[in-house]
């Protein structure tokens, strides 16, 4: 297997991938192309409104002190999720620190992506503030990383695997911050499907499935952003009261 890498892709067509080389066009032929793009989906033309990039951004903390990670009790460094809808997720690191995330960050008209949004001072510090939220006896832990980037969503929030045999075409995706498991195992669908095996995983729900496209802007950008505010909304009320608003509840499920 070769991997081409800082080769920035310009198009994607049957059988055909287009790119820069030394900074010169180039193309890859292949018997079967698969795009996989997730959050950067919105930069071709045949997947422009396939997917939304929503930004999940992280901060991690310096290496914990022995009697932190005591108190933490977290020897097995699970994987732990908040389950509110803005969805802060975390898992403590080989070398002891924190490694903490969320959504939050506001959706840019058009699908634009830059690596400037990787960093939004608001969500960030609502992220830290989760710190000593959960994890009280690392309140006062130092952050000394903070990062992010865009994850792929579909208008149906739900994954597909989409094989084209007349182009020699594939597209995998649209996990929605899912992807640790999802990238492996929508990858060995693709390869069953694509090559016929007798596998189970050829019968899986997302095998053809196709989401609806997003809306048109400025739709999209409106729509986006209240879910994005209503989330927080619901959230913020759950935690004060113990209860959830029905009213906005009721909303951004048929939003949804």
């Amino acid at each position: 297997m070769q991997l081409w890498e800082s080769s920035p892709v310009t198009a994607i067509e049957p059988g055909v991938v287009r790119h820069t080389a030394d900074g010169k066009p180039a193309a890859l032929r292949a018997g079967l192309v698969v795009q996989a793009t997730e959050g950067y989906s919105p930069s071709f033309r045949q997947t422009r409104r396939a997917m939304v990039p929503l930004y999940s951004l992280m901060v991690a903390t310096e290496p914990l002190s022995p009697e932190v990670l005591a108190q933490l009790n977290w020897s097995r460094r699970a994987t732990f999720t908040d389950g509110g809808r803005m969805i802060i997720y975390a898992q403590l690191t080989a070398d002891g620190r924190i490694a903490i995330g969320g959504r939050g960050a506001p959706y840019h008209f058009g699908s634009r992506i830059k690596p400037s949004f990787d960093i939004d001072d608001e969500t960030h510090r609502r992220i830290v503030k989760a710190i000593a939220r959960h994890f009280p006896a690392a309140s006062g832990a130092r952050i000394t990383h903070r990062w992010g980037g865009p994850l792929g969503v579909p208008r149906d929030w739900t994954p597909s695997v989409v094989v084209d045999r007349t182009s020699n075409y594939a597209r995998i995706g649209g996990y929605t911050g899912d992807g640790v498991a999802c990238t492996n195992l929508l990858a060995r669908t693709v390869v069953d499907e694509w090559l016929e095996h007798d596998s189970p995983l050829r019968n899986l729900a997302f095998i053809g499935h196709r989401s609806p496209e997003w809306e048109v802007e400025p739709l999209r950008f409106i729509g986006v952003n209240s879910l994005i505010h209503l989330s927080d909304s619901i959230d913020s009320h759950e935690a004060r009261t113990g209860r959830s608003p029905k009213m906005r509840t009721t909303l951004i499920e048929n939003l949804l």
